[in-house]
């Protein structure tokens, strides 16, 4: 019985000391890499999360990889070779089992090999095997016409058998280098190869491409027109391969040329400001967004102008354009905005008309609730008087007429949304203008011309007897 009992005290303490171990453990492990953890191939194991981000960016920026090509050894860092390591991404999946207890525990039984988190730039790695196949050997390369020094014509650039790197064979390369970081050598296959545009090609074609892009193309945005130059055309044709003409197109040139242009040609929408009164109403536009233009229609231009040369004729098309809004930004007016101009009661309807800004803005007592809204006020010969008036008469649409400054007679039909709020002063819609928000030369009559919609609105709101404030 006394044996059965230091037994089980035995036992009892080493699973005591094992939970203790166990929790010791995870507790370390809560901030360091797991046991038998490695990252591109090298071990983090215990180290912590610091550790090993500095640990993999000192790999990054010291990685050099020797590449074995046609049988001479030349060494590429990362980017040579187009790949960037996501560093953050990388840690956070080195330590993505250290988040849970559970997850830790599970964990120090087993092994991890965490492969980078990268990102790969095929531009670079093409760059890359250019100047790679030039270093090692004579590069094959296609005759191909280039355009003289004087800019008037083509001139031949022969074709070359020599060697080429096939760009899977770069692309493997890369994928490989990334999982291990450049740690082993890694071997490059080159081939010896005749060129696919051999030099007579191209001097066939150097007389057809003068022919072909002999039209003009001529492209208008509705206001200037813009004639393709003889250089630009001449970046347009490149030597087929194969088939009756030797000279074609290069669309992807021509494209290049057209998007560019209509890039060039595109007017950028600017932001505004909304003002928001404390109620959280939008009641007005604190400065006006302007509305840009995107050309819609490059395809449709590029196919035109294809189709024409193709056909021996000159182009003449225009863009098309979406109207792009404006986005607007929000800010608050407070309460008391207008104090200094009317000390209105709770909850009394008065109207602001700011000389000095050219602003109409709407009050129920101290808060806004329409406004400030850009408007154009009287004419320095014809001035809009200066006071506190109240609205007397309103009319939906009115014939106005009366005397210019010169004595001569005007008469306007159908002016819109009406409200006279002293003699024949009144605030109304303004639709033959395009602008508000000035004053001088070319203002009213007197009156305040605003836009229509807040015309509209101010005729609806206001009451016979609304308080009116004009001031500088």
């Amino acid at each position: 019985m006394k044996k059965l009992s230091l037994k089980l005290s035995v036992l009892l303490g080493i699973t005591v000391v094992a939970l203790i171990a166990l929790g010791v453990s995870g507790w370390f492990y809560s901030a360091h890499a797991l046991p038998r953890t490695s990252l591109a191939g090298q071990s983090i194991s215990s180290l912590s999360q610091q550790q090993v981000e500095d640990q993999l960016r000192q790999r990054v920026d010291s990685a050099k990889v020797t590449l074995t090509v046609a049988e001479q050894t030349r060494e590429a860092s990362l980017s040579d070779l187009g790949i960037s390591v996501d560093v953050p991404a990388t840690v956070d999946a080195a330590f993505s089992e250290n988040r849970s207890l559970f997850s830790r525990f599970r964990g120090l039984f087993r092994s991890r090999s965490i492969t980078p988190v990268v990102n790969f730039d095929q531009s670079k790695l093409a760059a890359f095997g250019t100047a790679l196949t030039s270093q090692v050997g004579t590069p094959m390369s296609d005759a191909h016409l280039k355009v003289s020094d004087d800019g008037t014509t083509f001139e031949v650039v022969p074709a070359q058998e020599g060697i080429t790197i096939e760009s899977s064979e770069l692309t493997k390369v890369q994928q490989e280098v990334a999982t291990d970081l450049g740690t082993q050598g890694r071997s490059i296959p080159v081939e010896v190869r005749k060129p696919q545009v051999t030099t007579e090609r191209a001097e066939e074609a150097k007389t057809l491409a003068m022919a072909l892009i002999a039209p003009s193309v001529t492209i208008t945005d509705g206001i200037d027109d813009f004639t393709a130059s003889q250089q630009d055309k001449m970046k347009w044709v490149k030597v087929s391969v194969e088939g009756d003409k030797a000279a074609v197109l290069d669309s992807q040139a021509l494209s290049a040329w057209v998007n560019e242009l209509a890039k060039s040609t595109n007017v950028e929408s600017e932001k505004g400001i909304q003002g928001v009164n404390s109620r959280g109403d939008v009641v007005g536009v604190l400065k006006a967004g302007t509305v840009g233009y995107r050309a819609n229609n490059t395809e449709s231009v590029i196919s035109g102008i294809e189709d024409a040369l193709k056909n021996g004729k000159s182009y003449s098309g225009d863009f098309d354009y979406d109207k792009v809004e404006p986005e607007y930004d929000r800010q608050d007016i407070p309460d008391g905005y207008g104090d200094d101009v009317y000390q209105a009661s709770a909850g009394e309807k008065w109207i602001d008309i700011d000389l000095s800004k050219n602003t109409v803005s709407a009050y129920e007592g101290r808060t806004i609730v329409h406004g400030p809204t850009p408007m154009v006020p009287g004419a320095p010969n014809t001035p809009t008087v200066t006071g506190k008036f109240h609205v007397y008469l309103q009319y939906q649409s009115q014939t106005m007429e009366g005397e210019n400054a010169d004595g001569t007679p005007y008469k306007t039909e159908g002016v819109p949304w009406v409200t006279y709020f002293y003699g024949g002063y009144a605030m109304h819609g303004a639709p033959w203008r395009s602008s508000f928000g000035w004053s001088g030369y070319g203002g009213s009559h007197g009156c305040v011309n605003m836009p229509v919609d807040a015309a509209h609105w101010i005729y609806e709101w206001a009451d016979n007897g609304t308080v009116v404030i004009s001031h500088y």
